[in-house]
C-alpha cells in the first residue's frame, strides 16, 4: 500500500478517526493501553505501521484532556496495539483499492467509552451498508491483536471437523471449494474452550446487529438474525481429504429434512460475512449470480491476506475461495431474512400445503398421518417387556402380528377372585366384574438383583414392582444402545417416564401402630410402622429419578401422569 502524499505542515492537527502511517520512529517505543490510559510496559516497533488516530492525549494520559505542545496522539495500529506519537511522526494515509490489496473501511477502534464505541460502530455499519448497496460487497480491515488470531488458529486445530454434503458444498465453501468445516457451539464465557474464536465470532455478531436497522432501506431486506459461526480449514493432507471426502445426499438425509433445511437457507440468506483469520495468500473471486444485478459483468478478484473481513450479498454474488497453504483459517456466518416472499412460500409449500404433506405424497404415503419433517427424535435402541412373556422387541412384534394379548385369569397370588370379583360379570358395588388382566409373571417381578443396582436389602423391600422393572428394562435398553454402567456415569442423558401410579401399596401391608400419631386422618404417615425408605418405594417422582440416580446420569428426569390403563413408558435421551 502506498501512503497518500502529505501536504500539511508539521503543526497541522490530525483528524480524529483518520488513518495514519508512522514515519521516522526507528527505535522501540512503549505500548499504550487505551482502556486505562497508561503504558503497558511492553516495547513495540511502529516504523511504517498503519493505524487509526484516536485523538489527542493530554498530560494525564487520557483521550480528550487539554493538550500541550507538542501535540501527542493516540494511534491504534491494525495489529491491535496502540502507541502515543507526536504529530511530526504521523502522515495521513489512504488505503489502496481492495482489488490491489487494500480495503474499503477499517474496523472501528476499541474506545474506552461505551457511547464512543457505539457511535464508531454505527458509522462503520453505515459505510459498509453504503458499499453493499453500491457494489454488493465490502472489505473491512480488522484490528485484532496477533495474539488473538494466533490463539484462534490454535483453537481451530482442536475442533472436530466434517464436510458438507457434496450437493451442498458450493453454497457453503463457494464454487470449486473444498476443505473441512466445524460449527461453533456456544458455551458460558467462563467455560468456553474456544475463547479466541468466540471473540472473533462476537465481532461478526456486532456488525450484524449494527447493520440491522440499515438493511431495510439501504439493502431492501429485513435482517432477522445470523447463523452459527462456521470455521473453515483446508485438508492437512491427502489422507484426511479422503477420510472427509464429501458424501452425496442419501435418502436418509432427504427423510431427515436436510434438503428442506438447506432450501430454507438458500431462500433466506442475504449477507455472507467471511473473516480471514489467517492465510498465506491466495485469491477470492466474486461473480454475479444469474439473478444478480449485472449477470454478465466481469468477476471481481480480491487478493487474500490475514486480518480482514469480507461482507457480500450472497443472494446476488457467488464466490470462489482459494487460499494458499495448509494453515489457512476462516470464520463464516450468514445474515438471514425470513420475511421474504420466497422464504414464506417455501415455508408453507408451493401448493398451499405443508412440506410434510408434499414429502408424504412423494414417498407414497397416502393414508394416515403425514411424514414428519424438521427436527425429530432418533431412536437408537428399543426394548419391550409386556405381559404374555414378552421380554424383547421380537416377541412384541410376534404378539402384534398374531393378534394376541397377555391377558390371563388373575392368579391367586395377586388377589382372590372369589372374594373380590363377582360371578358371570355381575355388577356389585366394591367388587370387580373382570377377572382377567394383562400381568407379568411372578418371576419377572420378584427375581430382582438389587446388588447389581447398588440397592440395599432394606430398601429393596420397600420398592414397588414397577420400580424394579423400570431399572431392569431401562438398563437393558441402554445396553442395546452400546452403553454400560461405566460409560453412563456423568453422561449428559435425560430420562422420561410415563406413569399412572401403582396398585402396590406398601403402607397397607404394614403393621398399624398401637399409638398412632394421626388417628383421625386417613393417612399412613404416623399411623403405621414405616421408615424413611417407605414413601420412595411407591412415589412416581422417585420412580422417574431412580434410573438417573443409580447410573449417575446428568440430564433431567421427568415423569408424566396419564389416566390411561397400563401406561408404561421409559424414554432415555
Amino acid at each position: 500500500m502506498t501512503p497518500a502524499p502529505y501536504a500539511g505542515g508539521m503543526d497541522d492537527a490530525v483528524r480524529t478517526g483518520s488513518l495514519v502511517q508512522i514515519r521516522g520512529v526507528y527505535d522501540l517505543i512503549e505500548e499504550y493501553d487505551i482502556a486505562t490510559g497508561t503504558a503497558t510496559g511492553a516495547s513495540i516497533a511502529v516504523e511504517g505501521q498503519v493505524g487509526r488516530c484516536l485523538g489527542v492525549v493530554g498530560p494525564s494520559g487520557e483521550l480528550g484532556d487539554a493538550p500541550e505542545a507538542p501535540l501527542v496522539y493516540a494511534v491504534q495500529l491494525f495489529d491491535g496495539r496502540s502507541a502515543l506519537l507526536e504529530r511530526r511522526y504521523l502522515q495521513e494515509w489512504a488505503p489502496a483499492a481492495p482489488e490491489q490489496g487494500g480495503f474499503d473501511v477499517a474496523w472501528p477502534p476499541d474506545m474506552p467509552e461505551a457511547s464512543d464505541r457505539s457511535q464508531a460502530m454505527g458509522y462503520c455499519a453505515f459505510t459498509v451498508a453504503e458499499a453493499l448497496s453500491r457494489k454488493g460487497w465490502c472489505l473491512i480491515q480488522m484490528t485484532d491483536e496477533s495474539l488473538v488470531r494466533e490463539e484462534a488458529c490454535s483453537e481451530a486445530r482442536t475442533l472436530k471437523y466434517s464436510a458438507p454434503r457434496a450437493e451442498l458444498l458450493a453454497d457453503y465453501l463457494g464454487h470449486g471449494g473444498e476443505g473441512k468445516t466445524s460449527t461453533l457451539e456456544y458455551h458460558r464465557v467462563n467455560q468456553d474452550p474456544t475463547w479466541a474464536l468466540a471473540e472473533l465470532d462476537g465481532e461478526l455478531t456486532a456488525l450484524a446487529k449494527s447493520l440491522t436497522p440499515l438493511t431495510g432501506e439501504a439493502l431492501g431486506f429485513r435482517c432477522t438474525g445470523r447463523r452459527k459461526g462456521l470455521v473453515w480449514r483446508p485438508f492437512s493432507d491427502s489422507s484426511e481429504a479422503q477420510v472427509l471426502r464429501p458424501e452425496p445426499l442419501s435418502d436418509e438425509d432427504v427423510d431427515a429434512g436436510v434438503l428442506d433445511s438447506h432450501l430454507h437457507f438458500i431462500q433466506e440468506r442475504r449477507l455472507c460475512l467471511m473473516r480471514w483469520i489467517h492465510n498465506s495468500g491466495g485469491e477470492l473471486e466474486l461473480f454475479q449470480r444469474p439473478n444478480g444485478a449485472a449477470p454478465n459483468s466481469e468477476p471481481t478478484r480480491l487478493p487474500l491476506s490475514s486480518g480482514k473481513l469480507l461482507v457480500f450479498r450472497c443472494d446476488q454474488l457467488g464466490f470462489s475461495y482459494r487460499p494458499t497453504g495448509t494453515d489457512a483459517v476462516s470464520l463464516m456466518t450468514w445474515v438471514m431474512d425470513d420475511s421474504s416472499e420466497a422464504a414464506k412460500q417455501l415455508a408453507t409449500g408451493y401448493f398451499a400445503t405443508s412440506d410434510a404433506m408434499q414429502l408424504s405424497e412423494a414417498l407414497g404415503i397416502m393414508v394416515g398421518p403425514p411424514m414428519p419433517t424438521g427436527h425429530r427424535m432418533h431412536i437408537m435402541a428399543m426394548h419391550a417387556h409386556v405381559p404374555g412373556g414378552v421380554l424383547e422387541m421380537g416377541g412384541f412384534e410376534c404378539m402384534l402380528a398374531t393378534g394376541t394379548d397377555g391377558f390371563v385369569k388373575i392368579p391367586i397370588v395377586r388377589f382372590d377372585t372369589d372374594v373380590y370379583c363377582t360371578n358371570d360379570g355381575e355388577k356389585e358395588y366394591g367388587k370387580s366384574y373382570v377377572i382377567h388382566g394383562g400381568m407379568l409373571g411372578d418371576a419377572e417381578i420378584t427375581t430382582f438383583d438389587n446388588k447389581f443396582f447398588g440397592i440395599s436389602s432394606e430398601e429393596v423391600m420397600t420398592m414397588s414392582p414397577q420400580q424394579r422393572v423400570i431399572l431392569e428394562d431401562g438398563y437393558t435398553c441402554l445396553v442395546k444402545a452400546g452403553l454400560n454402567k461405566k460409560t453412563l456415569m456423568c453422561r449428559q442423558t435425560a430420562a422420561f417416564l410415563g406413569d399412572t401410579g401403582t396398585d402396590w401399596d406398601f403402607f397397607a401391608q404394614m403393621k398399624v401402630l398401637e399409638d398412632p400419631q394421626n388417628p383421625d386422618k386417613p393417612i399412613p404417615f404416623g399411623n403405621v410402622a414405616a421408615c424413611h425408605l417407605t414413601y420412595g418405594g411407591v412415589s412416581k417422582i422417585v420412580s422417574a429419578g431412580r434410573l438417573s440416580h443409580i447410573f449417575g446420569l446428568r440430564g433431567h428426569a421427568w415423569y408424566r401422569y396419564w389416566r390411561v390403563c397400563n401406561c408404561r413408558l421409559v424414554q432415555v435421551l
